[in-house]
């Protein structure tokens, strides 16, 4: 129903979730955008609110040299350039 709502350039909103709206580029392309309720937002930006695995956690925070750090030794032949 929100993609049928949205192709009629109507937004739909579903309270604890969002609201979808449609727009539209230049090109001629749709996009359905969401915007998320409060609540939602809030309980997924919550510290430790995540529970399944993040790769690479190690990274989180990294700047560009720290990434730079990280791939230089290993790719030698293929040096970042930042």
């Amino acid at each position: 129903m929100i993609l049928a709502f949205n192709m009629r350039g109507v937004p739909v909103k579903i309270p604890g979730v969002g609201i979808f709206s449609p727009s539209i580029d230049r090109a001629g392309t749709l996009r359905i955008n969401l915007r998320n309720a409060p609540a939602l937002r809030k309980g997924s930006n919550a510290p430790d609110a995540y529970k399944g695995e993040i790769k690479n956690a190690e990274c989180i925070g990294l700047d560009n040299a720290g990434y730079e750090a990280l791939w230089d030794p290993d790719h030698p032949d293929d040096p970042l350039e930042i």
